[in-house]
């Protein structure tokens, strides 16, 4: 009756892939459950951060930024990465190509700074904020 609308996050767990939020969000069936795409969540499990968004981009009903860059995996993991926290900006998520897909989607909301960097956070936040808001420059 209010129109208040559920997102599910791809967090590192299940779901964690495009296709298992989408899996999901679609068995509920309701147009009150929707996505938060996490551009970073997704490389946890192997995914390339604007492939899974490419793939839950039409269910979007919020957005979160932050950053991870790969290093080589441990000798038998399952995935081809570990990850590292970093600064928004300086890892290996395309933000760009994310917000792209995202765009053509149609999506309109809100991108939200989510920063889990190991820098100090009076740096490391206004860094990622002038990055973020130099890529929706960029895309917009």
């Amino acid at each position: 009756k209010l129109g208040v609308v559920l997102a599910l996050e791809n967090h590192g767990g299940l779901p964690c892939t495009g296709e298992e939020q989408v899996e999901i969000i679609e068995s509920v069936n309701s147009p009150f459950l929707k996505a938060t795409v996490d551009v970073g969540n997704y490389m946890q499990v192997g995914q390339e951060g604007q492939e899974g968004t490419a793939v839950a981009a039409h269910l979007a009903a919020y957005v979160h930024f932050k950053d991870f860059k790969k290093i080589l995996p441990a000798e038998g993991s399952r995935i081809p990465w570990e990850l590292q926290t970093c600064t928004v900006g300086e890892g290996d998520v395309e933000h760009i190509e994310c917000l792209k897909t995202l765009k053509k989607a149609g999506y309109k909301g809100y991108v939200a700074l989510e920063y889990e960097g190991s820098e100090d956070e009076k740096v490391g936040v206004p860094k990622s904020l002038d990055f973020t808001r130099k890529v929706i420059q960029e895309v917009v």
